[in-house]
């Protein structure tokens, strides 16, 4: 063998054992990446199942009630929020932005806690969307989570207790809280609910026109659940069986398990 031959072989020899050095440094990095792309999805996803997102709405004014707390132990950085509403009476309505928060970091277990007035364009139902924005720690990706939450007619409208009596039923919303129910009246602690035979309640639209008459049947012994029986007093936009709808998911009685 000449000596050409033998440099040639042993730089071959020597690239060989250099392109192995390199995949496995390829190998390497690559596993790393693929550990931090990892670590770094976790990360998001412990941040974001940490955010506790609670809303309320309320009436007169309508206004919807925010509690963003951190329940885990990374600071959520650059948190903001925008709340959208899309209404249900126009056909493929898009949603459309109400509010739209400033960015802030919210510290571990500190909560957000605001009111936003609800500045509905007319009398309807709606759906919501709270979406929650903030930058991950990790990547600094952008992240986004979505709660939703719905406006109903019940609450919109004016409600007045009276004393007057159902001349007719056109439709029962039965086995209802009596508590949820309160809240939906808007009844303080020290008035009491008025109950079948002693008056009801008139839900007024539009320039207090009286719309509907309700009122409330016990059905139990500890007074936790009730039946809801609804009078039409004015033809008007909103059909009598989506309101009992509506009392049934606002206010349906759940007793509790026993253990």
């Amino acid at each position: 063998m000449s000596g050409n031959d033998g440099m040639k072989q042993m730089a071959e020899a020597m690239q060989f054992q250099i392109n192995g050095v390199m995949q496995r440094v390829r190998e390497s990095m690559e596993q790393s990446v693929g550990m931090s792309n990892m670590m770094s999805s976790m990360l998001e996803n412990f941040l974001l199942q940490n955010l506790q997102i609670r809303s309320f709405i309320h009436a007169k004014p309508l206004c919807l009630e925010l509690i963003i707390k951190n329940l885990g132990t990374i600071v959520v950085p650059v948190l903001s929020f925008t709340i959208t509403l899309q209404s249900l009476n126009v056909s493929n309505a898009s949603y459309k932005t109400v509010f739209q928060s400033l960015p802030a970091d919210l510290n571990v277990q500190e909560e957000i806690t605001q009111e936003i007035q609800l500045l509905v364009p007319e009398l309807g139902q709606y759906n919501g969307q709270i979406c929650l924005h903030c930058i991950s720690p990790g990547t600094g990706n952008r992240l986004e989570i979505v709660h939703e939450f719905g406006v109903y007619y019940l609450q919109q409208l004016d409600i007045e207790n009276t004393t007057r009596i159902t001349q007719k039923v056109d439709c029962i919303a039965e086995n209802l809280s009596t508590a949820k129910l309160r809240e939906l009246f808007h009844l303080s602690p020290l008035q009491g609910l008025a109950i079948t035979p002693n008056g009801g309640y008139v839900l007024f639209g539009l320039n207090k026109i009286p719309w509907f008459l309700a009122t409330v049947q016990i059905v139990d012994g500890d007074q936790n659940a009730c039946n809801v029986t609804l009078e039409v007093l004015t033809p008007c936009p909103i059909d009598v069986y989506t309101l009992r709808e509506e009392f049934i998911q606002l206010a349906t009685y759940k007793p509790r398990k026993l253990l």
